[in-house]
Formats: structure tokens, C-alpha cells, sequence
């Protein structure tokens, strides 16, 4: 596709309370001797896709820590800051907002505890957005699911169920207008889309886990770990 003018997104402002007490802010935990956010960030910026990165940040204290970890870095990107929100809607539009005077065809939204993002996982999106609003990675289900929200046991048909990842990537207007338009609290992005909107599922043949819990730390060091050696 032509070239397009291009942004991302990096979520950093959640407050991860499901880490409890083992560390104050998993983003910048040091994972395999860096950041954990760095990971991602770094083969964003490795793809050559995006003129700028907006990181969302909690507040100014966060925001220095990672000025600090950027320093050391050569980061070709531009790298701009904004305050998140009391939701992710909130945070994922103040980033939208941050960025419309610069007139992005295209945005890509990532949690930044998403470590193992591939560059084949970004040129597939983009390559997606070329007849799509947008598209997102997932994986399909391998266990049994079940619904029990009315109080009784309804079995899915797991080959019908995907679990829907990040990063994912959108055209710039529609995503906007979404955030603009959808009060209720979402957690996921491409779910504000409304449903006619076309979105492009790219199956994610690659382990992309997310660290919410301490012991997702410890499997994401040993894998990192195990990737160093080869």
C-alpha cells in the first residue's frame, strides 16, 4: 500500500492493581535486565511504520522514569507524552486527540505489557488496513468455555471464540469518532467499532502474553531467557 502517515500508541497509565503488592508499577518492572515496556516500544520503532509515539503515562513522575530508560536509547521516532485517563477509552482519546493537528491516516493501540509484539505483527496490520477500518491480532480458543453471567451454565462453541490481543491498528477518523461516540466502559478497542465496521482478525500464531499477574513476570523472563540463548 502507499505510504501512509502513521502513529502509535503505547498504553502505559494503568494502574495494575492485580499485581498487588509485588511491584508498584509492572511497565517498568525490569524484565531480563530492561523495562518491560521497552520491549514493545523498541520493535515499534524498529518497524519504520510510525512517525511518532505517543506513550500514555499515569503522571509526571512515571513520565521521567521512561524519559530516563530513552535516554540511553537511539529512538529514530519522534516520542511525545500524554496523561491518561480514568478509563481506557479516556486514555486511548486523549493520545487521539493529542496527535489530530498532525493529520494520521493510521493509529496502532498497544498495551505496553504486551512484550512480545513481532515486526511480521505490525506489517500484517498495516498491510490489513489497506480494505479494512481496522484490524486486530487474536488467537483462537483452545479450552471450554462457558457463560455463567445469567446464572446458568451456557457452553460456547470454542471454535467460534477468538481471545482478542493487542497491538491492534485502525484508520485514524473511525477509530476517533468510536472514542468520541461510546460512553460505556470497554476493555478492548476494536469493540467500540460499530458492528458494520470492518475488522480484520489476523490469527497470532505467536505467543503474545500479557503481564497481569506476578507469575505472568516470571514466564515472560524464562522465555526471554530461552530466546537469548538461540
Amino acid at each position: 500500500m502507499e505510504q501512509r502517515r502513521s502513529i502509535a500508541i503505547l498504553l502505559m497509565g494503568g494502574m495494575g492493581t492485580r499485581m498487588g503488592d509485588f511491584c508498584r508499577d509492572k511497565t517498568l518492572v525490569l524484565v531480563a535486565g530492561k523495562p518491560l515496556f521497552l520491549y514493545s516500544l523498541t520493535e515499534i520503532e524498529r518497524s519504520k511504520i510510525f512517525f511518532e509515539i505517543v506513550i500514555v503515562v499515569r503522571d509526571s513522575a512515571q513520565q521521567k522514569k521512561i524519559e530516563c530508560h530513552l535516554c540511553a536509547l537511539s529512538v529514530h521516532a519522534s516520542v511525545s507524552y500524554v496523561r491518561g485517563g480514568n478509563s481506557r477509552q479516556k486514555s486511548v482519546l486523549n493520545a487521539l486527540l493529542h496527535v489530530q493537528q498532525k493529520h494520521p491516516h493510521f493509529v496502532l493501540i498497544h498495551d505496553a505489557v504486551r512484550p512480545f509484539v513481532t515486526q511480521n505483527n505490525l506489517h500484517q496490520l498495516l498491510s490489513a488496513l489497506e480494505d479494512h477500518s481496522g484490524a486486530i491480532l487474536a488467537h483462537r480458543a483452545t479450552d471450554t468455555l462457558v457463560d455463567v453471567s445469567n446464572g446458568e451454565r451456557q457452553y460456547l462453541q470454542r471454535d467460534t471464540v477468538w481471545h482478542v490481543e493487542t497491538p491492534q491498528m485502525f484508520n485514524y477518523e473511525i477509530i476517533l469518532d468510536a472514542c468520541l461516540r461510546v460512553k460505556e466502559p470497554l476493555t478492548d478497542d476494536s469493540s467500540m467499532l460499530q458492528r458494520d465496521a470492518k475488522i480484520k482478525i489476523i490469527e497470532n500464531f505467536h505467543l503474545n502474553i500479557k503481564v497481569t499477574y506476578p507469575r505472568d513476570l516470571a514466564l515472560v523472563e524464562a522465555l526471554l531467557a530461552k530466546e537469548s540463548e538461540r
